[in-house]
């Protein structure tokens, strides 16, 4: 791209490899709104926020929102970084130190971040010049409600030499949601590629991304074969039909323990308290197969935690597991993780936060799930597990998960870093 000399910033060209092939005509789009939905992994944010960079040394503005503010500085915010870093730019920013997630070019452009959850912030949030915020891009836009969006446009009025735009990126989730309703069912969307005077839509897959590894690709269509719902959707960026249940493909079987032997055990653990039972799941892993085998847990209801150490012990004791096996437990009480070490065991805490359940469900329906058919405690528990929907039936997040499955979900902390949550480093 080459972009015109602007103050002390020099006319800069810009290898078109920075940007996945179907994005690139985005970085001279004159279209009001832009749609980025597509599969997991097709390089679109990876893209997109590398464009950012680019327009903040144009002298744009851009604000890059998240639903949930404390999670951008591991992704937008580190994105830009990683960015700014990967096309050697770093001299042209510098970095506010009072606002940390403020990123100013010198002299020129900007580029802001918010989490709609703050709505005070939201609201008075301002370009830092005497123009409007040219650029809003909105990161996983599923996660957000269509008062946010309103919201997030309505930072953009007032005057500006540049063409003001909005980018929605996201997985298109469930045919349910509202982003279909008010985008696409009223034009002649043909699946791929949609323009007109103020919408532009593209579609993207794993396919268009030159950057993945063979890993990478595996892991997604590792998908087809046991979890079809999730490839439609993370595979081939189409708009899914994902039913009431959490997880919908689950396996059940007599699972033959000896035959998995060489398998890593898998252990967690959820704090429960007066009302919430605690919960401990044993699973064993076999990563290169990308399957899980959900083996045996257990439930405890009461405020003491000594009966439940004891019981964890004894069902590691019937499996042959030893007492010092890492297990990963809540966070939500220090009392119990200290009474557990007392009993002997070896606990850590898993990793958690806003948006981290979403992030732990990607990585486990990623994986095909076997669990112990002689263990009914499973069972009702993912049939208990299920989204839960708007009164206009849009999909804004899971019920109450059971404790056994949120145990379950612990225990794989070990093994959810970015690259597995995200179906590859350039989702």
């Amino acid at each position: 791209m080459n972009l015109r000399k602007i103050q002390k910033t020099p006319t800069l060209k810009i290898s078109n490899e920075y940007f996945n092939k179907p994005f690139r005509p985005l970085l001279h789009n004159e279209h009001r709104i832009v749609l980025l939905p597509g599969g997991a992994s097709a390089g679109k944010s990876w893209s997109v926020m590398r464009m950012a960079i680019l327009w903040a040394l144009e002298g744009r503005t851009v604000l890059i929102a998240r639903k949930i503010g404390a999670t951008i500085t591991k992704s937008t915010y580190a994105e830009i970084m990683l960015g700014i870093s990967d096309m050697g730019l770093s001299k042209y920013f510098s970095i506010n130190k009072t606002e940390k997630l403020v990123l100013s070019n010198k002299g020129t452009g900007s580029i802001l971040f918010v989490g709609v959850d703050d709505k005070e912030k939201l609201k008075s949030i301002r370009s830092p010049k005497s123009s409007s915020i040219d650029t809003v891009i909105a990161e996983e836009m599923t996660e957000f409600t269509k008062e946010d969006i309103d919201q997030l446009m309505l930072r953009q009025r007032g005057p500006s030499k540049f063409k003001k735009q909005f980018i929605g990126i996201f997985n298109p989730i469930s045919e349910k949601h509202w982003i279909k309703k008010h985008y696409f069912d009223n034009i002649d969307w043909n699946g791929e590629y949609y323009e007109d005077d103020t919408l532009r839509i593209i579609k993207s897959t794993y396919l268009d991304n030159d950057h993945l590894t063979e890993e990478d690709i595996e892991t997604i269509e590792s998908l087809k074969e046991h979890n079809p719902q999730y490839y439609r959707v993370y595979g081939l960026g189409e708009w899914g039909i994902i039913g009431d249940l959490v997880f919908e493909n689950i396996i059940y079987e007599d699972i033959d323990i000896e035959s998995i032997e060489d398998l890593p055990w898998v252990l967690g653990i959820d704090y429960g308290g007066l009302r919430d039972y605690n919960a401990f799941s044993i699973s064993k892993y076999d990563k290169r197969n990308r399957t899980i085998y959900l083996i045996d847990g257990v439930e405890h209801l009461g405020l003491s935690f000594e009966p439940f150490a004891d019981k964890i012990k004894v069902l590691m004791e019937y499996y042959d597991i030893s007492l010092g096996s890492l297990i990963y437990t809540d966070t939500s009480d220090r009392r119990a993780d200290e009474i557990m070490k007392q009993w002997g065991l070896n606990v850590k805490h898993a990793k958690k936060g806003p948006g981290s359940e979403l992030m732990q469900i990607k990585f486990l329906v990623s994986n095909k799930i076997v669990s112990n058919i002689n263990r009914g405690l499973f069972s009702s528990a993912f049939n208990d597990y299920v989204w839960k929907e708007d009164k206009e039936g849009n999909i804004v997040g899971t019920n109450h998960c059971p404790d056994i499955l949120a145990a379950f979900r612990y225990s794989f902390s070990k093994y959810m870093n970015s690259k597995m949550t995200r179906f590859g480093k350039a989702a």
